[in-house]
Protein backbone atom coordinates (compact mmCIF):
# COMPACT_ATOMS: atom_id res chain seq x y z
CA UNK A 1 0.00 0.00 0.00
CA UNK A 2 1.48 2.95 -0.94
CA UNK A 3 1.51 6.35 1.40
CA UNK A 4 -1.68 8.14 -0.50
CA UNK A 5 -3.99 4.57 -0.57
CA UNK A 6 -2.85 3.92 3.38
CA UNK A 7 -4.13 7.90 3.74
CA UNK A 8 -7.28 7.11 2.42
CA UNK A 9 -8.22 4.19 3.74
CA UNK A 10 -7.14 5.23 7.55
CA UNK A 11 -9.37 8.61 6.69
CA UNK A 12 -12.26 6.31 5.37
CA UNK A 13 -11.97 4.04 8.77
CA UNK A 14 -11.74 8.00 10.34
CA UNK A 15 -15.14 9.22 8.80
CA UNK A 16 -16.54 6.27 9.45
CA UNK A 17 -16.19 6.55 13.63
CA UNK A 18 -16.08 10.35 13.60
CA UNK A 19 -19.31 12.07 13.71
CA UNK A 20 -19.50 15.15 11.58
CA UNK A 21 -22.24 17.26 11.95
CA UNK A 22 -22.84 21.21 12.62
CA UNK A 23 -20.77 22.80 14.94
CA UNK A 24 -24.18 23.93 16.94
CA UNK A 25 -25.53 20.09 16.93
CA UNK A 26 -26.78 19.26 19.72
CA UNK A 27 -27.34 15.10 20.55
CA UNK A 28 -30.35 12.60 19.36
CA UNK A 29 -33.09 12.20 21.50
CA UNK A 30 -31.32 8.82 21.75
CA UNK A 31 -28.47 10.69 23.58
CA UNK A 32 -30.74 12.72 25.53
CA UNK A 33 -32.61 9.66 27.26
CA UNK A 34 -29.37 7.87 27.82
CA UNK A 35 -27.78 11.18 29.54
CA UNK A 36 -30.87 11.19 31.77
CA UNK A 37 -30.60 7.48 32.67
CA UNK A 38 -26.42 7.70 33.30
CA UNK A 39 -26.38 10.96 34.90
CA UNK A 40 -24.56 11.52 38.42
CA UNK A 41 -23.85 14.87 38.16
CA UNK A 42 -26.42 17.45 39.51
CA UNK A 43 -27.00 19.80 36.46
CA UNK A 44 -26.48 23.34 37.42
CA UNK A 45 -29.13 25.92 36.03
CA UNK A 46 -27.51 27.48 32.78
CA UNK A 47 -25.50 30.46 33.48
CA UNK A 48 -24.59 33.30 30.33
CA UNK A 49 -22.06 35.70 30.19
CA UNK A 50 -21.16 38.51 27.58
CA UNK A 51 -23.46 36.90 25.27
CA UNK A 52 -22.90 38.01 21.32
CA UNK A 53 -24.48 37.29 18.34
CA UNK A 54 -22.57 36.05 16.34
CA UNK A 55 -20.90 33.65 18.90
CA UNK A 56 -21.88 30.02 19.64
CA UNK A 57 -22.11 28.81 23.23
CA UNK A 58 -22.25 25.03 24.46
CA UNK A 59 -22.88 23.96 27.98
CA UNK A 60 -19.83 23.21 30.29
CA UNK A 61 -21.34 19.38 31.39
CA UNK A 62 -23.30 19.67 34.45
CA UNK A 63 -21.80 23.39 35.77
CA UNK A 64 -24.20 25.71 33.66
CA UNK A 65 -21.50 27.52 32.51
CA UNK A 66 -22.24 28.50 29.21
CA UNK A 67 -19.12 28.88 27.42
CA UNK A 68 -18.15 30.25 23.91
CA UNK A 69 -17.40 27.89 21.28
CA UNK A 70 -13.80 29.36 21.36
CA UNK A 71 -11.29 29.96 24.58
CA UNK A 72 -8.72 32.33 24.92
CA UNK A 73 -6.05 30.59 26.50
CA UNK A 74 -3.92 32.87 28.57
CA UNK A 75 -0.34 31.91 28.07
CA UNK A 76 -0.26 35.31 25.28
CA UNK A 77 -1.38 37.73 27.77
CA UNK A 78 1.04 40.31 29.06
CA UNK A 79 0.49 42.99 31.08
CA UNK A 80 1.48 45.75 28.42
CA UNK A 81 -1.23 44.38 25.84
CA UNK A 82 -4.87 44.05 26.71
CA UNK A 83 -5.98 44.06 23.03
CA UNK A 84 -6.45 40.39 23.08
CA UNK A 85 -9.29 40.38 25.89
CA UNK A 86 -10.79 43.78 24.68
CA UNK A 87 -11.19 41.83 21.11
CA UNK A 88 -12.42 38.70 22.63
CA UNK A 89 -14.67 40.50 24.94
CA UNK A 90 -16.54 42.63 22.00
CA UNK A 91 -16.43 38.93 19.59
CA UNK A 92 -18.15 37.74 22.52
CA UNK A 93 -15.67 34.67 24.00
CA UNK A 94 -16.74 34.31 27.92
CA UNK A 95 -14.19 32.07 29.00
CA UNK A 96 -10.37 32.85 29.71
CA UNK A 97 -7.51 29.57 30.11
CA UNK A 98 -4.19 30.75 33.05
CA UNK A 99 -2.42 29.31 34.63
CA UNK A 100 0.04 30.46 37.42
CA UNK A 101 2.79 28.53 34.96
CA UNK A 102 1.75 30.73 32.37
CA UNK A 103 4.49 33.70 31.69
CA UNK A 104 7.39 34.61 33.80
CA UNK A 105 5.88 35.42 37.62
CA UNK A 106 3.22 34.59 36.48
CA UNK A 107 2.44 37.05 34.00
CA UNK A 108 -0.69 35.78 32.84
CA UNK A 109 -2.62 36.25 35.73
CA UNK A 110 -1.61 39.70 36.51
CA UNK A 111 -2.21 40.83 33.11
CA UNK A 112 -5.61 39.59 33.88
CA UNK A 113 -5.99 41.44 37.40
CA UNK A 114 -4.89 44.55 35.62
CA UNK A 115 -7.44 44.34 32.98
CA UNK A 116 -10.10 43.89 35.60
CA UNK A 117 -8.61 46.76 37.55
CA UNK A 118 -8.56 49.44 34.40
CA UNK A 119 -12.02 47.63 33.11
CA UNK A 120 -14.84 47.71 35.65
CA UNK A 121 -17.37 45.08 35.25
CA UNK A 122 -15.51 43.15 33.40
CA UNK A 123 -14.99 40.26 35.71
CA UNK A 124 -18.67 39.71 35.64
CA UNK A 125 -18.20 38.88 31.28
CA UNK A 126 -15.59 36.18 31.73
CA UNK A 127 -15.51 32.78 32.95
CA UNK A 128 -11.80 32.29 34.61
CA UNK A 129 -9.80 29.16 35.23
CA UNK A 130 -5.89 28.83 36.11
CA UNK A 131 -4.15 26.18 37.50
CA UNK A 132 -2.23 24.64 40.39
CA UNK A 133 1.22 24.59 37.99
CA UNK A 134 3.77 23.77 40.78
CA UNK A 135 1.67 20.49 41.71
CA UNK A 136 3.32 17.84 39.87
CA UNK A 137 7.25 19.24 40.99
CA UNK A 138 5.63 19.44 44.70
CA UNK A 139 4.09 15.66 44.15
CA UNK A 140 7.26 14.12 42.51
CA UNK A 141 9.80 15.60 44.82
CA UNK A 142 10.68 12.18 47.10
CA UNK A 143 10.65 10.61 43.87
CA UNK A 144 13.47 12.27 42.67
CA UNK A 145 15.33 12.63 45.50
CA UNK A 146 14.98 8.34 46.10
CA UNK A 147 15.84 7.98 41.99
CA UNK A 148 19.05 10.53 42.24
CA UNK A 149 20.45 8.33 45.20
CA UNK A 150 20.21 5.02 43.00
CA UNK A 151 23.43 3.96 41.42
CA UNK A 152 23.47 3.63 37.65
CA UNK A 153 22.92 0.17 37.34
CA UNK A 154 19.75 0.55 39.55
CA UNK A 155 18.48 3.69 37.72
CA UNK A 156 19.08 1.49 34.56
CA UNK A 157 16.56 -1.16 35.95
CA UNK A 158 13.99 1.30 36.81
CA UNK A 159 14.37 3.15 33.76
CA UNK A 160 13.74 0.00 31.70
CA UNK A 161 10.52 -1.43 33.80
CA UNK A 162 9.06 2.20 33.02
CA UNK A 163 9.27 1.79 29.31
CA UNK A 164 8.07 -1.69 30.39
CA UNK A 165 4.39 -0.02 32.01
CA UNK A 166 4.08 2.58 29.57
CA UNK A 167 4.43 -0.16 26.50
CA UNK A 168 1.93 -2.66 28.69
CA UNK A 169 -0.69 0.11 28.96
CA UNK A 170 -0.48 1.52 25.96
CA UNK A 171 0.65 4.93 26.51
CA UNK A 172 3.79 5.13 24.10
CA UNK A 173 2.40 3.53 20.92
CA UNK A 174 2.22 5.08 17.55
CA UNK A 175 -0.89 6.56 16.82
CA UNK A 176 -1.37 7.51 21.49
CA UNK A 177 1.34 9.67 21.86
CA UNK A 178 2.32 12.28 20.26
CA UNK A 179 4.48 15.15 20.59
CA UNK A 180 3.33 18.51 21.08
CA UNK A 181 5.95 20.39 22.61
CA UNK A 182 9.56 20.12 23.13
CA UNK A 183 10.44 17.88 26.49
CA UNK A 184 6.26 16.45 26.22
CA UNK A 185 8.04 13.08 26.67
CA UNK A 186 9.23 14.20 30.12
CA UNK A 187 5.90 14.10 31.00
CA UNK A 188 5.56 10.28 30.42
CA UNK A 189 9.26 9.63 31.98
CA UNK A 190 8.56 10.95 34.68
CA UNK A 191 5.21 9.28 36.30
CA UNK A 192 6.33 6.16 34.74
CA UNK A 193 9.28 6.28 36.43
CA UNK A 194 7.12 6.80 39.77
CA UNK A 195 5.40 3.33 38.73
CA UNK A 196 8.15 1.61 38.63
CA UNK A 197 10.33 2.24 41.71
CA UNK A 198 7.03 1.71 43.38
CA UNK A 199 6.90 -1.79 42.46
CA UNK A 200 10.51 -2.45 42.20
CA UNK A 201 11.15 -0.35 45.75
CA UNK A 202 7.63 -0.04 47.41
CA UNK A 203 5.37 2.73 47.70
CA UNK A 204 7.25 4.48 50.45
CA UNK A 205 9.96 5.30 48.41
CA UNK A 206 7.60 7.87 46.12
CA UNK A 207 4.31 8.10 48.20
CA UNK A 208 3.61 9.80 51.85
CA UNK A 209 4.73 13.58 50.63
CA UNK A 210 2.05 15.45 52.43
CA UNK A 211 1.77 18.83 52.30
CA UNK A 212 -0.72 19.16 49.95
CA UNK A 213 -3.13 21.34 51.54
CA UNK A 214 -0.99 23.86 52.39
CA UNK A 215 0.77 23.84 49.04
CA UNK A 216 -2.34 24.07 46.91
CA UNK A 217 -4.16 26.65 49.14
CA UNK A 218 -0.99 29.09 49.10
CA UNK A 219 -1.10 28.30 45.14
CA UNK A 220 -4.49 29.26 45.08
CA UNK A 221 -4.13 32.63 47.32
CA UNK A 222 -1.05 33.59 45.42
CA UNK A 223 -3.90 32.77 41.90
CA UNK A 224 -6.39 35.04 43.66
CA UNK A 225 -4.22 37.96 44.79
CA UNK A 226 -2.69 38.68 41.33
CA UNK A 227 -6.18 38.28 39.23
CA UNK A 228 -8.10 40.29 41.77
CA UNK A 229 -11.34 37.98 41.90
CA UNK A 230 -12.42 36.66 45.36
CA UNK A 231 -13.28 32.97 43.40
CA UNK A 232 -12.22 31.29 40.50
CA UNK A 233 -14.91 29.23 38.00
CA UNK A 234 -12.88 26.47 37.49
CA UNK A 235 -9.31 25.36 39.27
CA UNK A 236 -6.96 22.78 37.27
CA UNK A 237 -5.36 19.91 39.45
CA UNK A 238 -3.19 18.43 38.22
CA UNK A 239 -2.04 21.01 35.60
CA UNK A 240 -0.85 18.44 32.85
CA UNK A 241 -1.70 15.14 34.40
CA UNK A 242 0.58 12.03 32.67
CA UNK A 243 -1.15 8.75 34.24
CA UNK A 244 -4.26 7.91 36.45
CA UNK A 245 -2.40 8.05 39.90
CA UNK A 246 -1.55 11.33 38.77
CA UNK A 247 -5.71 12.15 39.61
CA UNK A 248 -6.19 9.71 42.51
CA UNK A 249 -4.21 11.69 45.06
CA UNK A 250 -6.55 11.63 48.11
CA UNK A 251 -5.30 14.68 49.79
CA UNK A 252 -4.98 16.69 46.93
CA UNK A 253 -9.10 15.56 46.02
CA UNK A 254 -9.82 16.65 49.40
CA UNK A 255 -8.39 19.77 49.06
CA UNK A 256 -10.10 20.65 45.65
CA UNK A 257 -13.22 19.63 47.66
CA UNK A 258 -13.08 22.22 50.57
CA UNK A 259 -12.06 25.09 48.22
CA UNK A 260 -15.43 24.25 46.57
CA UNK A 261 -16.82 24.48 50.08
CA UNK A 262 -14.86 27.50 51.27
CA UNK A 263 -16.05 29.51 48.01
CA UNK A 264 -12.73 29.65 46.55
CA UNK A 265 -13.39 27.98 43.67
CA UNK A 266 -16.55 27.00 41.85
CA UNK A 267 -15.81 23.99 39.74
CA UNK A 268 -12.28 21.33 39.95
CA UNK A 269 -10.82 20.15 36.51
CA UNK A 270 -7.49 17.84 35.34
CA UNK A 271 -5.92 18.37 31.96
CA UNK A 272 -3.36 16.56 30.32
CA UNK A 273 -1.31 16.70 27.01
CA UNK A 274 -0.10 13.02 27.32
CA UNK A 275 -2.55 9.79 28.83
CA UNK A 276 -5.91 11.95 27.62
CA UNK A 277 -7.99 9.03 27.16
CA UNK A 278 -7.58 6.95 30.30
CA UNK A 279 -7.40 10.30 32.47
CA UNK A 280 -10.69 11.22 30.42
CA UNK A 281 -12.39 8.06 31.11
CA UNK A 282 -10.91 7.82 34.77
CA UNK A 283 -12.25 11.84 35.49
CA UNK A 284 -15.85 10.58 34.86
CA UNK A 285 -16.43 8.63 37.52
CA UNK A 286 -15.02 10.66 39.83
CA UNK A 287 -16.85 13.45 41.08
CA UNK A 288 -14.81 15.77 42.71
CA UNK A 289 -14.48 16.86 39.05
CA UNK A 290 -16.33 18.89 36.93
CA UNK A 291 -14.39 18.90 33.40
CA UNK A 292 -11.42 17.95 31.90
CA UNK A 293 -8.85 19.67 29.41
CA UNK A 294 -7.45 17.75 27.25
CA UNK A 295 -5.84 16.95 23.89
CA UNK A 296 -8.32 16.16 20.88
CA UNK A 297 -7.74 16.59 17.13
CA UNK A 298 -7.90 15.22 14.31
CA UNK A 299 -4.52 12.66 14.89
CA UNK A 300 -6.27 11.41 18.33
CA UNK A 301 -10.01 11.66 18.32
CA UNK A 302 -10.51 7.59 17.34
CA UNK A 303 -9.41 6.97 20.18
CA UNK A 304 -11.86 9.73 22.38
CA UNK A 305 -14.88 9.87 20.87
CA UNK A 306 -16.24 7.10 22.49
CA UNK A 307 -14.68 8.48 25.86
CA UNK A 308 -16.38 11.83 24.77
CA UNK A 309 -19.66 10.45 24.64
CA UNK A 310 -20.03 8.73 27.78
CA UNK A 311 -18.58 11.87 29.52
CA UNK A 312 -21.01 13.83 28.25
CA UNK A 313 -23.77 11.46 29.28
CA UNK A 314 -22.61 11.44 32.94
CA UNK A 315 -22.18 15.81 33.15
CA UNK A 316 -18.31 15.94 32.63
CA UNK A 317 -17.84 18.65 30.64
CA UNK A 318 -14.63 18.57 28.03
CA UNK A 319 -12.76 21.40 26.70
CA UNK A 320 -10.38 20.76 23.98
CA UNK A 321 -6.60 21.83 23.66
CA UNK A 322 -3.80 21.12 20.67
CA UNK A 323 -6.68 21.68 17.90
CA UNK A 324 -4.63 23.08 15.49
CA UNK A 325 -0.83 21.41 17.34
CA UNK A 326 -1.81 18.58 15.06
CA UNK A 327 -1.16 19.82 11.76
CA UNK A 328 0.62 23.54 12.91
CA UNK A 329 3.78 24.38 15.15
CA UNK A 330 6.23 27.34 15.91
CA UNK A 331 8.50 24.82 17.47
CA UNK A 332 11.40 24.00 15.29
CA UNK A 333 11.97 21.01 16.51
CA UNK A 334 9.21 19.53 15.47
CA UNK A 335 9.07 20.67 12.64
CA UNK A 336 7.99 19.78 9.41
CA UNK A 337 4.99 17.81 10.87
CA UNK A 338 3.95 14.28 9.23
CA UNK A 339 2.10 15.00 5.49
CA UNK A 340 -0.93 12.66 6.30
CA UNK A 341 -2.32 14.71 8.99
CA UNK A 342 -3.08 17.92 6.93
CA UNK A 343 -4.03 15.33 3.88
CA UNK A 344 -6.45 13.27 6.43
CA UNK A 345 -7.86 16.80 7.74
CA UNK A 346 -8.13 18.32 4.18
CA UNK A 347 -10.04 15.35 3.55
CA UNK A 348 -12.38 15.09 6.08
CA UNK A 349 -13.09 18.93 6.58
CA UNK A 350 -13.35 20.32 2.87
CA UNK A 351 -13.50 23.75 1.59
CA UNK A 352 -10.86 27.41 1.32
CA UNK A 353 -10.39 27.59 5.06
CA UNK A 354 -6.90 27.29 6.49
CA UNK A 355 -5.79 24.05 7.97
CA UNK A 356 -5.86 25.55 11.76
CA UNK A 357 -9.69 26.95 10.76
CA UNK A 358 -10.43 23.49 9.76
CA UNK A 359 -8.15 22.10 12.31
CA UNK A 360 -10.88 24.05 14.97
CA UNK A 361 -14.23 23.20 12.71
CA UNK A 362 -12.92 18.93 13.31
CA UNK A 363 -13.01 19.38 16.54
CA UNK A 364 -16.22 21.87 17.29
CA UNK A 365 -18.32 19.42 14.87
CA UNK A 366 -18.25 17.18 17.99
CA UNK A 367 -21.36 17.49 19.94
CA UNK A 368 -19.54 16.12 23.22
CA UNK A 369 -16.88 18.85 23.05
CA UNK A 370 -18.11 22.10 24.66
CA UNK A 371 -15.36 24.53 23.48
CA UNK A 372 -11.81 24.40 21.89
CA UNK A 373 -8.77 26.42 23.03
CA UNK A 374 -7.07 28.54 21.07
CA UNK A 375 -3.50 30.48 22.15
CA UNK A 376 -3.94 33.74 20.13
CA UNK A 377 -0.82 35.42 20.18
CA UNK A 378 -2.07 38.75 18.59
CA UNK A 379 -5.29 40.17 17.60
CA UNK A 380 -4.99 39.40 13.89
CA UNK A 381 -4.41 35.40 14.91
CA UNK A 382 -7.24 35.82 17.17
CA UNK A 383 -9.90 37.41 14.36
CA UNK A 384 -8.17 34.91 11.77
CA UNK A 385 -9.06 32.17 14.49
CA UNK A 386 -12.76 33.34 15.41
CA UNK A 387 -13.78 32.33 11.72
CA UNK A 388 -14.15 28.96 13.25
CA UNK A 389 -17.45 30.03 15.18
CA UNK A 390 -20.78 28.81 13.79
CA UNK A 391 -19.00 27.68 10.58
CA UNK A 392 -20.91 23.77 9.30
CA UNK A 393 -18.76 20.76 8.79
CA UNK A 394 -19.63 18.46 5.89
CA UNK A 395 -18.60 15.35 5.89
CA UNK A 396 -15.48 14.98 2.89
CA UNK A 397 -15.24 12.20 0.24
CA UNK A 398 -12.23 10.21 0.55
Amino acid sequence: MNRRDFIKASTSTAVGSTLIASASAAPSNKDSKLAKKTQFRENKAPERRNDHPDMKYRQLGATGMMVSELVLGGIPLRRDNHELIDLALDRGINYIDSASGYGRDSESEKAIGQYFKNNEGSRGRIFLTTKISGFSGFRYRKYRDFFTGLPEDKKQRVNKRADEITRERGISQPGVFFKYFPGHENELVRDYRILAIKELYGADKVEGVGGFRKMMFDSLEGSLMRTGVDEFDVLFCPHGAASLEAIQEPEMLEVLREMKKQGKIRFAAVSTHTCYDHITRAAIDEKTYDLVMATYNIINHNGMDAILSEAHSKGLGFVAMKAAAAVRTHFDDLKPLPAWREEKLQAMVPGEQSAVIKAYQFVLSNPHVSAVITNSWNTDMLTENLQCIGNTVEKGRV
